[in-house]
Order: structure tokens, then sequence, then C-alpha cells
């Protein structure tokens, strides 16, 4: 069976905002307010566990909810695990911004970050409407 035409909209919308999330900042952090670009935390975001951030696990998973988009059951619990792990960097009040390392307080996230957010919760939602409806209005 296919995917509704809202579903795959909303699969190829989450890939559309993912790729746009990484043009922009992150988060802000520190009294000046500085940003980190996305593209650079989803370099280097790989070793946020060592300090207890597993935010960045959400890419992967966003990547396997999107191979796994025709086994439902997969892409479902993948893509909602990748919502929540996106979600998880709002319990976080400091960050490493150095090797030393230095800790800075996070400030303010970044348009990056509400788009990254967006485009896990649109294929989460994608994989959870039904597969093989036609959602056109009947003419009656």
């Amino acid at each position: 069976m296919h995917a509704t035409r809202a579903g795959r909209w909303l699969r190829w919308g989450s890939l559309a905002l993912y790729l746009l999330a990484l043009a922009g900042p992150g988060f802000h952090f520190g009294e000046q307010r500085q940003a980190w670009d996305a593209y650079l935390l989803l370099l280097i975001g790989w070793l946020g566990p060592f300090d207890g951030h597993f935010a960045w696990f959400a890419n992967p998973a966003f990547l396997i909810g999107q191979l796994t988009w025709r086994v439902p059951v997969v892409c479902r619990v993948v893509s909602v695990a990748a919502l929540l792990l996106a979600l998880s960097f709002l319990l976080h009040r400091e960050i490493v911004v150095s090797e030393a390392p230095t800790y800075a307080k996070i400030t303010g996230y970044g348009w990056g970050y509400v788009v990254w957010l967006l485009a896990m919760a649109c294929l989460a939602l994608g994989s959870f409407l039904p597969r093989g409806l036609n959602l056109r209005r009947s003419r009656s």
C-alpha cells in the first residue's frame, strides 16, 4: 500500500525542513548570545553523550525513520524517538563550548533548532497517518 498524499508531503517536507535547519543557528549561549550553526552541531554533536547530551542522536533516528517509511511500525517508533531526543535538548541549561571544557549558559534557541524540531514532528506525524487511504473529498 502507498502512503497517503498528506503522508508523503509530511515525509518529504520533513526532509526539506531538516536540510533548511542546517542553514540556521542551533542555539545561543553566553552573555553575548553567540550562536552555534546547526551544520556544525551536526558534525560535532556525536560528542554530546560524553557530557550527558543525547539530542544529537535524533539525527540518525530521523534518517532511519526516512529509510523505513514503508515499514510503518519501525518508522513510527524511530520517528517518535527522534522527536523526543530532539526535544531533550530543552532540558539542558549549560553546554560545553570549548575543549577545556568550558561551559556556557544556553541563552536561547535559534530558528535552526525550531525548524529541526518541526522536521522531526512532521516525520512523526506522517508516520501515523493511515496508509492507502484517499483523503480527497467525495463528490456528493
